[in-house]
């Protein structure tokens, strides 16, 4: 008698339902060495063990028993001449059962992953045999057996989505293009699909990529570590700036009693000395690990942002010198050094994206290298995209499984989903020096009417406000206030600089970057004239807010600038010719939005930069790498490989430790060739031109750090 034989199919059943469940090792056990247990579960077994380094091989035998016992079961159903597979019932529910042996597959292979970093290596339970014959036979045999097949792909996304849903296609769910909808809700205050898409969804990617992939070397299993070294590094960072008024805070917190704001400070600080401990390492430890530890962090350091005390001193302004001031003050620096953390492992992170590059370019056909950095760019991406869509969607599985949890209360805010603010660069000028950051949207959106700053970038812009010379913030909105994906979320953020406790410490730009103007498409598809092309140009920036756009205080200074940035552009990069193609269209508006800002940062001289959309990925990261590849080009330097390497940082890291893809082939296309334009159609008296259009020597004194 086979070991399987001897689980009861309920066995198998809770086997998969507890492994589909688990994130951790350390939270896995196993009871009389057949039946899995999770730690958090009341009753004690005294036969029972939990998974640690030495348990890797029995977890795998449980696992491949479990699987061949489901297939044993499968059989025996195929064979019953009593079962009805009409029934939806019989279809659901083996879909169910289906759905939860592939997501125990990956979780298990997730945790033999973590337990290779202490032990030998170990293979992985969806390449076992017996985890495949149970794939192939319910593929093979069991859906052919239903009278009414589900409907697949497009067809079952219609099937699913509720009729007044904006998302239309599988397509844009696999592209990662809208994913921020499945956090919000309607107008009645409905979610924008039905639940069960989730299952179809699981079902069609996981069985449609599974079987024919190779996951041994998935270079996504990589990111998480990453991640982990990276913010222990920041823990330390922060940690380090604080120090001085650490002490403070921990001689008052032993004369404080009954101080929810100091109880929920001491609580995120705490979390963030775990997070910085390299004990505490994901390759050190098969407990809570930094990145855990620090995402405790950033939930205790909300709670003292909604504390009663806290909401108590910005009501009432407390005596300078007080406990209260300096709580206040305190609190403050906390959310500053959050927003302007830099990354302690680039170096690291440099190296996987070159590593990304180089396996890709195993995979693609031979091409001869370019010597144009641009192509060179747009050649690794088509390598990277290459190498990451022969495994599973990282993004999809992501969004799968936030949200799985039928209950969860859900909304929109990227700075509590893991893509948190950190500094790409700084520019430094003669008078100024100011540090671009990647910031994702700062709001919180439960539906598609109402949104909200958060409670992290509201002590940001306090801390600005607080010094003795106020600091100021440059927001550059890339969200399209007139498209009803995101208007609310860019209305709020324009409103923030009418706030009287604002006014003096951010400034909101819009550049829309999801126009019809902006795509160059539908009515703007065919103003090949380059006059008619200038013109439309000139009406939306006179009248910004009817096309999208919005300069608050900043178009009283930036108006003039308009028209004779227009011009300089089209005599000096495109030759003043009569006739521009919609390629050389979408390259100015691309170009004019780079010089644009730069004009806006001369003027403001902020402190802090952002290319803010709705998560700071795709279009927000090219919009910083573009800049960064602007100021380069307008100093003249040449392009050393220390230059082009922290271009790819700018291009990948976000979007791959974010969403576990790589970026936007369209947005990394529009980017680049803007920028070749630039580099090849300018000569030295165009650059003249151009540098001569802001202050005189100022672009002479950038430099980037």
């Amino acid at each position: 008698m086979q070991d399987s034989e001897l689980y009861t199919l309920e066995e198998a059943m809770e086997n998969v339902s507890i492994a589909s469940e688990a994130n951790e090792p350390y939270r896995l056990g196993i009871i009389d060495h057949r039946r899995l247990v999770l730690q958090d579960e009341e009753k004690e077994q005294e036969s029972s063990y939990w998974i640690t380094k030495g348990a890797s091989e029995e977890l795998i035998e449980v696992m491949r028993n479990t699987f061949s016992r489901l297939t044993v079961y499968l059989k025996g159903l195929y064979k019953n001449p009593a079962i009805d597979w009409s029934q939806e019932t019989v279809r659901t529910g083996l879909q169910s059962m289906m759905l939860l042996v592939a997501e125990a597959g990956k979780k298990v292979d997730r945790i033999l992953q973590e337990l290779e970093h202490s032990c030998k290596r170990v293979p992985k339970i969806t390449k076992s045999s017996e985890y495949k014959i149970l794939q192939e036979f319910y593929i093979d045999n069991i859906t052919e057996k239903f009278t009414e097949i589900p409907p697949q792909g497009d067809e079952a996304w219609r099937a699913d989505i509720d009729q007044e849903s904006p998302v239309k296609d599988l397509e844009t769910i696999r592209s990662d293009a809208a994913y921020e909808l499945f956090y919000l809700r309607n107008i009645h205050n409905k979610p924008l699909f039905k639940r069960s898409l989730i299952k179809n969804m699981r079902l069609l990617f996981d069985f449609s990529e599974t079987l024919d992939v190779p996951l041994e070397d998935d270079p996504l299993l990589e990111i998480v570590t990453i991640k982990d070294r990276d913010l222990q590094g920041s823990a330390e960072q922060i940690l380090r700036s604080l120090k001085p008024q650490l002490q403070d805070f921990y001689a008052y917190k032993v004369r404080t009693q009954d101080h929810d704001l100091i109880h929920a400070l001491n609580k995120a600080i705490m979390s963030l000395m775990l997070a910085a401990n390299e004990k505490n390492l994901i390759h050190h430890t098969f407990n809570k690990n930094c990145l855990r530890y620090f995402l405790d962090f950033q939930y205790f350091f909300r709670e003292a942002l909604n504390a009663t005390e806290y909401q108590k001193l910005l009501a009432y302004p407390p005596e300078k010198d007080s406990l209260g001031a300096f709580l206040l003050r305190f609190t403050h620096c906390l959310a500053y050094e959050f927003f302007t953390r830099a990354s302690s492992i680039r170096q690291e992170i440099l190296g996987y994206i070159h590593r990304l590059i180089r396996k890709g370019e195993e995979l693609t056909e031979e091409k001869e290298r370019s010597t144009s950095l641009w192509e060179k760019l747009l050649q690794e991406s088509e390598q990277v995209q290459a190498l990451l869509h022969r495994y599973p969607s990282g993004p999809l599985f992501k969004m799968l499984d936030t949200l799985q949890e039928e209950n969860q209360a859900q909304r929109f805010e990227p700075l509590q989903q893991e893509n948190m603010p950190f500094l790409l660069f700084a520019l430094s000028t003669a008078n100024q020096t100011s540090h671009i950051l990647h910031l994702p949207t700062p709001t919180k959106q439960s539906d598609l009417a109402k949104a909200e700053i958060s409670e992290e970038f509201s002590a940001f812009l306090a801390f600005l406000h607080e010094g003795k010379k106020d600091k100021h913030h440059l927001l550059i909105n890339l969200q399209d206030r007139t498209s009803w994906k995101e208007s609310t979320r860019a209305t709020v953020l324009e409103n923030l600089q009418k706030r009287a406790e604002y006014t003096h410490n951010i400034t909101v730009v819009t550049l829309p970057k999801d126009t019809d103007f902006y795509h160059q498409k539908d009515a703007y598809g065919d103003i090949g004239e380059a006059s008619l092309f200038l013109e439309t140009l000139q009406e939306q920036l006179t009248h910004p807010e009817d096309f999208g756009f919005f300069f608050g205080e900043t178009k009283k200074s930036t108006v003039q600038f308009f028209q004779k940035l227009s011009q300089t552009m089209h005599e000096q990069i495109f030759a003043g010719e009569q006739k521009l193609t919609e390629q050389e269209r979408r390259d100015f508006i691309e170009l004019f939005y780079l010089f644009l800002t730069l004009k806006v940062l001369q003027d403001i001289q902020p402190d802090t930069v952002s290319f803010t959309c709705k998560d700071a990925l795709d279009v927000g990261s090219m919009m910083s790498a573009g800049f960064f590849a602007l100021i380069k080009l307008l100093q003249g330097s040449p392009w050393e490989k220390s230059d082009e390497d922290y271009l790819r940082l700018l291009i990948y890291a976000p979007v791959l430790m974010v969403r576990e893809r790589s970026v936007d082939s369209r947005r990394l296309i529009r980017t680049l060739c803007a920028i070749a334009t630039l580099e090849e159609k300018t000569t030295a008296e165009g650059w003249k031109k151009l540098q001569n259009l802001y202050k005189k020597d100022w672009i002479k004194s950038m430099r980037l750090i």
